[in-house]
Protein backbone atom coordinates (compact mmCIF):
# COMPACT_ATOMS: atom_id res chain seq x y z
CA UNK A 1 0.00 0.00 0.00
CA UNK A 2 1.05 3.32 -0.95
CA UNK A 3 1.40 6.54 1.92
CA UNK A 4 -1.20 8.55 1.39
CA UNK A 5 -1.79 11.15 3.94
CA UNK A 6 -5.25 12.29 2.49
CA UNK A 7 -6.71 8.78 3.16
CA UNK A 8 -4.80 8.30 6.51
CA UNK A 9 -6.48 11.51 7.69
CA UNK A 10 -9.61 10.27 6.28
CA UNK A 11 -9.73 7.28 8.11
CA UNK A 12 -8.90 8.77 11.18
CA UNK A 13 -11.42 10.77 11.16
CA UNK A 14 -13.85 8.53 10.74
CA UNK A 15 -12.22 6.86 13.35
CA UNK A 16 -12.51 9.57 15.85
CA UNK A 17 -15.62 10.78 14.98
CA UNK A 18 -17.15 7.27 16.12
CA UNK A 19 -14.92 8.01 19.83
CA UNK A 20 -12.25 5.71 19.29
CA UNK A 21 -9.10 6.74 21.18
CA UNK A 22 -6.53 5.95 18.89
CA UNK A 23 -8.54 7.50 15.60
CA UNK A 24 -8.42 10.80 18.13
CA UNK A 25 -4.73 10.10 18.82
CA UNK A 26 -3.59 9.20 15.31
CA UNK A 27 -5.44 12.19 14.12
CA UNK A 28 -3.32 14.34 16.83
CA UNK A 29 0.07 13.48 15.96
CA UNK A 30 -0.70 14.18 12.45
CA UNK A 31 -1.39 17.87 13.06
CA UNK A 32 1.20 17.64 15.41
CA UNK A 33 3.76 17.01 12.77
CA UNK A 34 1.99 18.37 9.81
CA UNK A 35 1.90 14.97 7.60
CA UNK A 36 -1.07 15.90 5.10
CA UNK A 37 -2.18 18.44 6.97
CA UNK A 38 -1.42 21.82 8.10
CA UNK A 39 0.67 21.54 11.25
CA UNK A 40 -1.70 22.80 14.43
CA UNK A 41 -0.78 22.08 17.95
CA UNK A 42 -4.09 23.23 19.35
CA UNK A 43 -5.77 20.94 17.34
CA UNK A 44 -3.49 18.14 18.01
CA UNK A 45 -3.73 18.84 21.73
CA UNK A 46 -7.37 18.37 21.42
CA UNK A 47 -6.90 15.69 19.78
CA UNK A 48 -4.70 13.69 22.50
CA UNK A 49 -7.36 15.01 25.48
CA UNK A 50 -10.29 13.85 23.73
CA UNK A 51 -8.66 9.77 23.36
CA UNK A 52 -7.14 10.50 27.00
CA UNK A 53 -10.81 10.70 27.89
CA UNK A 54 -11.67 7.99 25.93
CA UNK A 55 -9.30 5.74 27.04
CA UNK A 56 -7.38 6.15 30.59
CA UNK A 57 -4.54 3.10 29.07
CA UNK A 58 -3.94 4.61 25.90
CA UNK A 59 -0.98 6.75 27.56
CA UNK A 60 0.97 3.08 28.00
CA UNK A 61 1.02 3.34 24.18
CA UNK A 62 4.98 4.25 24.26
CA UNK A 63 4.58 5.91 20.35
CA UNK A 64 1.46 7.43 21.52
CA UNK A 65 3.14 8.72 24.48
CA UNK A 66 6.11 9.56 22.88
CA UNK A 67 4.16 11.51 20.57
CA UNK A 68 2.14 13.59 23.72
CA UNK A 69 5.34 14.69 24.99
CA UNK A 70 7.14 16.16 22.26
CA UNK A 71 3.37 17.59 21.28
CA UNK A 72 3.59 18.98 25.20
CA UNK A 73 6.99 20.09 24.92
CA UNK A 74 5.97 21.99 21.68
CA UNK A 75 2.75 23.70 23.16
CA UNK A 76 5.21 24.60 26.43
CA UNK A 77 7.81 26.23 24.25
CA UNK A 78 5.56 28.25 22.64
CA UNK A 79 3.72 29.23 26.25
CA UNK A 80 7.08 30.17 26.47
CA UNK A 81 7.75 32.51 23.70
CA UNK A 82 4.13 34.12 24.35
CA UNK A 83 5.15 34.29 27.60
CA UNK A 84 8.24 36.49 26.69
CA UNK A 85 6.08 38.33 24.34
CA UNK A 86 4.27 39.38 27.67
CA UNK A 87 1.15 38.14 25.60
CA UNK A 88 -0.05 36.10 28.93
CA UNK A 89 -3.50 35.42 27.87
CA UNK A 90 -2.06 32.75 25.30
CA UNK A 91 0.71 31.86 27.67
CA UNK A 92 -1.92 30.75 30.04
CA UNK A 93 -3.99 28.87 27.01
CA UNK A 94 -0.67 26.79 25.75
CA UNK A 95 0.88 26.23 29.47
CA UNK A 96 -2.65 24.83 30.48
CA UNK A 97 -3.10 22.51 27.47
CA UNK A 98 0.77 21.34 27.96
CA UNK A 99 0.32 20.33 31.25
CA UNK A 100 -3.26 18.73 30.83
CA UNK A 101 -0.51 16.43 28.41
CA UNK A 102 2.01 16.17 31.71
CA UNK A 103 4.43 18.79 30.92
CA UNK A 104 5.96 19.15 34.20
CA UNK A 105 7.64 22.23 33.15
CA UNK A 106 4.05 23.69 32.19
CA UNK A 107 2.60 23.28 35.77
CA UNK A 108 5.85 24.73 37.14
CA UNK A 109 5.00 27.47 34.66
CA UNK A 110 1.08 28.10 35.53
CA UNK A 111 2.47 28.34 39.04
CA UNK A 112 5.09 31.30 38.26
CA UNK A 113 1.79 33.00 36.74
CA UNK A 114 -0.47 32.43 39.53
CA UNK A 115 2.36 33.81 41.71
CA UNK A 116 3.08 37.31 40.00
CA UNK A 117 -0.41 37.59 38.64
CA UNK A 118 0.85 37.38 35.30
CA UNK A 119 -2.24 37.56 33.13
CA UNK A 120 -4.35 36.09 35.95
CA UNK A 121 -5.65 37.55 39.04
CA UNK A 122 -2.10 37.16 41.64
CA UNK A 123 -3.52 33.95 43.82
CA UNK A 124 -0.89 32.11 46.01
CA UNK A 125 -3.06 29.24 46.53
CA UNK A 126 -3.16 27.98 43.00
CA UNK A 127 0.72 29.09 42.35
CA UNK A 128 0.91 26.37 45.38
CA UNK A 129 -1.38 23.56 43.83
CA UNK A 130 0.71 24.30 40.55
CA UNK A 131 4.05 24.46 41.95
CA UNK A 132 2.84 20.97 44.34
CA UNK A 133 1.65 19.26 41.18
CA UNK A 134 5.49 20.39 39.56
CA UNK A 135 7.17 18.97 42.36
CA UNK A 136 5.54 15.93 43.25
CA UNK A 137 6.76 14.63 39.48
CA UNK A 138 10.23 16.10 40.76
CA UNK A 139 10.81 19.45 39.58
CA UNK A 140 13.57 21.09 41.71
CA UNK A 141 12.80 24.21 41.22
CA UNK A 142 9.24 23.86 42.26
CA UNK A 143 10.07 22.37 45.72
CA UNK A 144 12.05 25.00 45.99
CA UNK A 145 9.63 27.74 45.66
CA UNK A 146 7.48 26.13 47.95
CA UNK A 147 10.04 26.36 50.72
CA UNK A 148 10.22 29.74 49.69
CA UNK A 149 5.99 30.11 50.02
CA UNK A 150 5.93 28.47 53.76
CA UNK A 151 9.13 30.42 54.71
CA UNK A 152 7.59 33.86 53.64
CA UNK A 153 4.24 33.09 54.30
CA UNK A 154 2.34 33.33 50.87
CA UNK A 155 -0.44 31.73 50.49
CA UNK A 156 0.38 29.25 53.45
CA UNK A 157 0.91 29.66 56.95
CA UNK A 158 4.31 30.51 58.04
CA UNK A 159 6.26 27.14 58.89
CA UNK A 160 9.77 27.39 58.90
CA UNK A 161 10.06 23.49 59.34
CA UNK A 162 7.91 22.79 55.63
CA UNK A 163 10.25 25.17 53.84
CA UNK A 164 13.44 23.35 54.88
CA UNK A 165 11.86 20.25 53.83
CA UNK A 166 11.25 21.29 50.66
CA UNK A 167 14.68 23.32 50.46
CA UNK A 168 16.16 19.96 51.32
CA UNK A 169 14.11 18.45 48.60
CA UNK A 170 14.96 20.46 45.92
CA UNK A 171 18.75 20.40 46.77
CA UNK A 172 18.80 16.89 47.16
CA UNK A 173 17.56 17.25 43.12
CA UNK A 174 20.36 19.34 42.25
CA UNK A 175 18.55 23.14 42.69
CA UNK A 176 20.98 25.52 43.57
CA UNK A 177 18.65 27.62 45.41
CA UNK A 178 17.87 24.67 47.76
CA UNK A 179 21.42 24.84 48.71
CA UNK A 180 21.20 28.60 50.27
Amino acid sequence: VEQDYGQAIKYYQQSADLGDAYGNASLGDLYRRGKGIDQDLIKAAEYFKKALELEADISSDTDIEESMNELAAAICRAGVDADAAKDYGKALEYYQLAADLGSVESLYNLGLMYYWGQGVEQDYGKAFEYYQKAADRGDATALNNLGDMYENAFGVEQDYGQAMKYYQQAADLGDAYGND
